[in-house]
């Protein structure tokens, strides 16, 4: 095929040469103009050339330095000097590479763009069409050129690197493409509920220095490392809880505490035992009011299977998957001193006699067109977004909302009443009222109508118009 082109070539020349040596007709030179545009539409021809070096690391560069690749189209104004377009489509290893495409680019133009050691598969276009297509190497801290040179009759696409791209750069870049343009974080550990996602440096696939690491649990961003370094069996680095928790020992590899870890709160909560991931799971955790639990945790609460101490001393046996604030039936209790009994409760309050449960719960059932279901069980204290919307779903059918924004300073609030669907609830609003937080001052009230959401409960999340509330 290569013999059969340079035959065609060497046949336009000689036509080309028949013509310039004939009369000079206007036909003649119209026929020479025909030719060499012929040579020119015969596109672009690689030189033959050494192979493209591995990616490595450039003179005193680290692993952790980026590398560039730089795309330079030759100045002038002959040949094909306007439309011209670079694609990088992927990374061979890296995690998380952005693919882009230039805007179209014209003579004297260069575009910059900084990329982690790796290959990359760089396309060259003029006008749509592929006139490059190779996986290039970028260095750590080193350069690499794709470098257009116009010509009226060929235009040719050559990658350099190293020393010699460095050499062919001239001016300044037109458009640079920076670091945040062309990765996004990407996870390192997803389990137990937990997904960590790293932003930072790379070697071809593998983690190259410290970055940052952001815990997500529940939907939600927990807890957050800056300039983290992930080792074999420890996560080195300063460990920022969104709730301001203090711990204790430092994170394993398995992205989680060692047993025996101690947790503590500003409001009085500590906790001491085994995490699943970074939440407590199984321990002791003291409650804010004193209280002291042993048993399951979840969402940082009571979660049956357990005992509650109370401070009065008197104790609770929680039995599995149930807890304080929705504990319905009859459950061990007593007092330190000595002795135990049968509690009952309904809907977390403590009732008298197990003949006034009876009564209550068979009450309730009549009432109601079928058992309950789905959002009709939803009660407690729910939140969302650490905490900055909570909600109160009490037990007559009366609620209470609130909000913060700006970083705290402002609070929406407005209790409500409700009638619960299974996949409904029918809320009637009171008067809302803004208030600045620092000095209590109402800044604005304002009157909501009222409004049928659409509802889901799993018995720990509440989606309300698809948000999800996380019972506390």
């Amino acid at each position: 095929m290569v013999r059969r082109r340079r035959g065609l070539r060497r046949g336009r020349l000689r036509a080309l040469l028949m013509v310039v040596s004939g009369q000079g007709r206007l036909e003649g030179w119209l026929t020479a103009l025909l030719a060499l545009w012929s040579l020119t539409l015969s596109g672009c021809q690689l030189l033959p050339r050494e192979p493209l070096p591995e990616p490595g690391v450039a003179g005193d560069a680290g692993r952790d330095q980026p590398g560039t690749l730089h795309f330079q189209i030759s100045p002038g104004h002959t040949g094909s000097y306007y439309g011209w377009q670079v694609e990088v489509a992927a990374a061979e290893h890296n995690k998380g590479f952005i693919s882009f495409t230039s805007r179209p680019m014209e003579a004297g133009e260069r575009l910059d763009a900084q990329l982690w050691a790796d290959r990359y598969q760089v396309r060259v276009l003029h006008l749509g069409r592929v006139r490059f297509q190779e996986w290039v190497p970028v260095s750590a801290g080193g350069d690499t050129l794709i470098s257009v040179k116009l010509s009226f009759l060929r235009s040719t696409v050559t990658p350099h690197v190293g020393a010699e791209a460095r050499g062919r750069l001239y001016g300044k870049p037109s458009r640079i493409r920076d670091l945040s343009s062309n990765y996004q974080p990407f996870t390192v550990h997803a389990g137990d509920g937990l997904r960590v996602i790293f932003d930072g440096p790379q070697y071809r696939g593998e983690l190259a220095g410290p970055g940052r690491l952001e815990f997500i649990q529940n939907g939600a961003t927990l807890a957050t490392m800056e300039q983290a370094r992930i080792a074999a069996n420890e996560i080195i680095g300063e460990l920022r809880f969104k709730d301001e928790r203090k711990v204790d020992q430092a994170l394993n590899g398995a992205f989680s505490f060692p047993d025996g870890t101690v947790s503590e709160w500003s409001d009085g909560r500590r906790f001491e035992g085994a995490y699943r991931g970074l939440q407590p799971d199984q321990g002791k955790l003291q409650l804010p009011d004193g209280d002291l639990w042993y048993g399951s945790v979840e969402l940082l609460m009571p979660r049956g299977p357990g005992v509650l101490k109370r401070r009065d001393g008197s104790w609770l046996e929680l039995p599995a998957g149930s807890d304080l604030l929705t504990l319905t039936g009859t459950v061990p209790c007593g007092r330190s001193s000595g002795g135990s009994r049968q509690c009952h409760y309904l809907d977390g309050q403590r009732l008298s006699s197990e003949a006034d449960l009876k009564r209550r719960l068979a009450s309730r059932q009549t009432s109601s067109s079928g058992p309950a279901a789905g959002c009709q069980l939803a009660q407690g204290h729910f939140s969302r977004g650490l905490g900055r919307s909570r909600l109160l779903l009490g037990p007559g059918g009366e609620g209470e909302f609130e909000q913060y924004s700006g970083s705290r300073r402002f609070r929406f609030y407005s209790a409500f009443e409700y009638q619960a669907q299974p996949e409904r609830l029918d809320v009637k609003y009171g008067e809302g009222s803004y208030i600045h937080v620092e000095s209590g001052q109402v800044l604005h009230r304002t009157g909501i109508s009222e409004v049928a959401l659409p509802c889901r409960f799993d018995g720990h999340t509440l989606w309300l118009e698809g948000k999800p509330y996380q019972r506390d």
